[in-house]
């Protein structure tokens, strides 16, 4: 890594360790690949903390089942009731000369220690694959090409849990409930989160990790009362829409607005190739 230092970050209630891993691979599948793997570890180390398995057994205790299907359901339902979405944009905005077109990825433990967790749809899918591994449910994540524009682009990315009764999509920072999944565009892949899966290979692990994902031009989630002019909201079966005066309708259904700064256009999620860095950010012990 290009190096660790230590900030004043407001939403982690103190101290946190940053590094920086800049991306200039222009390959934007590799790229994806590299964030993925960065995600898979995060969620595997952290599946094993104490404060992620209280919270899965949290979630255990509440549905008294052992329905592999209804359980990583409500893995769902506890982390949408628990963490907000929020743009990267705000997330790095204390850190000092971070790019606004940068990925910040938080790790499942140190999201659980935020006075108030927040973060985007990689930070949620990461939250949800540890907690169901601390269940003992497998699970993949699963990225979709969710722009019409570029439907050879990924640009979203959530939870595929495999239990005993059933797959079930598990998109925690968008779906209004279990079951619910983006409509693709385009390409889709599913990443297992193994260590030692074949999905993963492939990489040039002598070199620095170059990790791409978000444009800064993110998704804002209103899931709560009316919906802001430009949100998308969700209901069971139904979309709202509230559009912006004079402005065209979003391309990405059903899910979200585009509030980014970076002057980037298209709601898009977890694009590489196009970030310049990537912050990881995690509380200090």
């Amino acid at each position: 890594m290009d190096g660790r230092l230590q900030i004043q970050h407001p939403q982690f209630a103190g101290i946190a360790t940053m590094a920086i891993e800049p991306l200039d691979d222009v390959d934007t599948d590799r790229a994806t690949a590299q964030t993925i793997r960065r995600m898979v570890e995060y969620s595997i180390a952290d599946s094993e903390d104490d404060l992620v398995r209280r919270a899965a057994s949290d979630v255990a205790a509440r549905l008294n089942a052992r329905d592999g299907r209804q359980l990583a359901a409500a893995v769902h339902n506890w982390i949408r009731q628990r963490v907000r979405f929020q743009p990267d944009e705000k997330t790095a905005a204390p850190i000092p000369g971070a790019s606004p077109l940068a990925e910040v990825l938080i790790r499942p433990a140190d999201l659980l220690r935020m006075k108030e967790p927040a973060g985007d749809c990689d930070d949620f899918s990461m939250l949800c694959a540890a907690m169901l591994r601390a269940l003992g449910i497998r699970s993949s994540f699963k990225t979709i090409a969710a722009e019409p524009a570029m439907p050879d682009t990924f640009s979203h990315v959530y939870v595929i849990a495999h239990t005993n009764q059933g797959d079930i999509a598990l998109d925690c920072s968008h779906g209004a409930y279990p079951g619910w999944e983006a409509p693709s565009s385009g390409k889709t892949r599913l990443w297992s989160v193994e260590m030692n899966s074949p999905q993963l290979g492939a990489i040039d692990w002598g070199s620095l990790l170059k990790i791409g994902a978000d444009t800064g031009a993110t998704i804002a989630k209103n899931r709560w009362g009316q919906p802001p002019e430009g949100t998308y909201v969700q209901n069971r079966d139904s979309v709202f829409y509230r559009q912006p005066a004079g402005q065209s309708a979003l391309a990405f259904p059903g899910v979200g607005v585009n509030v980014g700064s970076s002057g980037s256009t298209g709601t898009l999620l977890l694009i590489a190739g196009v970030a310049v860095m990537v912050i990881l950010l995690t509380r200090s012990k």
